[in-house]
């Protein structure tokens, strides 16, 4: 009651003595005051100043419930004195902000002379990777591959239309699951007087194995990819018939009609390596494992965007280093089967040490399943390790290079912005402790056409989004976004990248890694159709 009471009061005192007739002057003279709305404190009292001349208007203090006086002044042993309330106040947008970045889709990319968009090259790359992987499987567990089949050699992969200064993508197949010539000279590889390897868990070893006459690949008792990708019990396309170096009639299909007929154009006995990429299973099951690839990718294995989808929500060529492992899992699970992994994996730990260290060659048929064995869990990794390491032929670049699919240029100038189709985000950044308010922003384009304003506010890394709608018109028009909605405070520095990102080519690209930090403001404008301008003009002060 005694908090109501000396509010009234104050309220009271206030309307009395806001407007009120006096003399002043020579006193021959009067006019209303009209007070201020603001207290001014001098000692015990506090006074309301006329805005017409030089009379105060005095009056003690009197405090509510709480301790506090109409003119924020603190009852003494209460604490300290209230600071005087003050109206927000629009700040240029530089106050609080260093600059802004802007990020648009490139036009093209430049590969090898030629201008590519960004989804071919993205296409590309997962035909290539997925082309690698597929053979190396093939080439490692295949039936008549390593051993004797020596129609299977180096392969060139993309048609040969995939190159770097005229050298060829290729897979070379003494390198299938390791580069030999970088092999651990510390592993010693002796072969005594029985064929001992040196230990099972070498893919060295194993590659040297299957390279000599006798080989766990010449017979039908060697591991093999049972269920690649649709399932079925997988062999590859053809079968040899005979050896009479006639043609392309000596092999027969196992399963359906094909499009296209390998050929034997050297009547060597085998197919031409080069024709291995129009097959069906290498074409079905490509596009199935490109489809994989790309999900890994944009990093949700269980999307149900198509493969097309996906290529235009991917912003960045090249593989990350944790997309390893995530392609060896779809490796297990969907081209050879999660029940093969898990059975062979359960035959590896049934061995010894001493035979994990000393696996003979076929000596005796008790030794036979020993032989035939090479661990999914060994092989599997050897083989994506080097199909991601892979380089063109005769250099050290790698066939994947990493290239965004964004131009992002950096500046201090807030004034219009012209936005496109091809813009992505204009991203604020922000000064140290630069308040959430309202912003102000000058809007233009096409009248009649609307645009959705998608702010989102990252503060120490957590995201708040703020949207509005605005109908747009030919004349500039000023549009608050009330930012409070976001529940965020205050901002901390800007700590991601301020450097402009703008080269074009594929590969020698300068071109780092975009990333905006822990604290921004980011405008995100996909899937905006209709082009305008925009200026921000400031931030209130609270």
């Amino acid at each position: 009651m005694k908090k109501i009471i000396s509010a009234f009061i104050a309220a009271v005192c206030v309307a009395a003595g806001t407007v009120s007739l006096a003399a002043c002057g020579n006193g021959n003279q009067t006019h209303s005051h009209v007070w201020s709305q603001t207290y001014t404190q001098e000692g015990d009292r506090h006074y309301q100043a006329c805005s017409d001349c030089d009379e105060k208007n005095y009056a003690s203090h009197s405090y509510n419930a709480d301790g506090v006086c109409v003119c924020g002044k603190q009852k003494d042993g209460q604490g300290e004195e209230n600071p005087p309330v003050t109206t927000p106040e629009l700040k240029d947008i530089s106050t609080y902000f260093s600059g802004i970045k802007i990020a648009e889709n490139k036009q093209c990319i430049t590969d090898n002379g030629t201008n590519k968009t960004f989804n071919e090259i993205l296409d590309r790359q997962f035909t290539v990777l997925a082309e690698d992987i597929l053979y190396r499987l093939y080439v490692t567990y295949g039936e008549r591959t390593y051993g004797t089949g020596g129609g299977f050699g180096d392969i060139t992969l993309s048609d040969g239309n995939y190159t770097y200064n005229g050298n060829p993508a290729k897979v070379v197949k003494n390198q299938i699951l390791t580069d030999t010539d970088n092999h651990n000279n510390d592993i010693t590889h002796s072969y005594g007087a029985n064929g001992e390897l040196s230990n099972i868990d070498c893919i060295y070893c194993y590659q040297y194995n299957i390279n000599g006459n006798q080989t766990r690949m010449t017979t039908v008792r060697y591991i093999m990819i049972k269920e690649a990708i649709s399932g079925n019990y997988h062999y590859w396309d053809v079968e040899r018939l005979s050896l009479n170096n006639t043609n392309a009639t000596n092999y027969k299909w196992l399963y359906g009609e094909v499009d296209d007929v390998w050929v034997d154009s050297d009547n060597n006995g085998y197919i031409d390596t080069n024709n291995y990429i129009n097959s069906k299973w290498n074409t079905d099951y490509r596009t199935a494992f490109k489809y994989e690839l790309a999900k890994i990718v944009y990093g949700d294995g269980n999307t149900n965007l198509t493969y097309d989808q996906l290529l235009a929500k991917i912003n960045t060529t090249g593989f990350a280093a944790e997309t390893e492992q995530k392609i060896i899992d779809t490796i297990y699970k969907k081209v050879i089967g999660e029940n093969l992994v898990a059975e062979d994996l359960r035959i590896y730990n049934i061995y010894t040490d001493d035979d994990k260290s000393n696996i003979k060659r076929w000596t005796d048929e008790s030794e036979i399943e020993k032989h035939y064995f090479k661990g999914y869990n060994i092989t599997v990794p050897a083989i994506v390790k080097q199909a991601l390491a892979n380089t063109f032929e005769n250099t050290s670049v790698n066939l994947y290079p990493a290239v965004s699919r964004q131009n992002v240029t950096v500046s201090n100038n807030f004034n219009s912005v012209a936005v496109t189709e091809n813009t992505q985000s204009l991203v604020l950044m922000p000064k140290a402790n630069a308040p959430v308010t309202k912003l102000a922003v000058e809007l233009s384009g096409s009248a009649g056409q609307s645009v959705t304003l998608n702010f989102n506010i990252v503060a120490n890394g957590i995201s708040k989004t703020v949207s509005k709608t605005v109908t747009l018109t030919a004349a500039t028009q000023t549009v608050e976004i009330d930012l409070t909605m976001s529940g965020v405070g205050t901002l901390g520095a800007y700590n991601g990248n301020t450097n402009s990102y703008t080269d074009t080519a594929l590969f020698d690209n300068p071109d780092g890694a975009d990333a905006n930090g822990d604290n921004y403001i980011s405008l995100e404008l996909v899937n905006n159709s209709a082009p305008f301008a925009i200026k921000f003009t400031g931030l209130y002060s609270k």
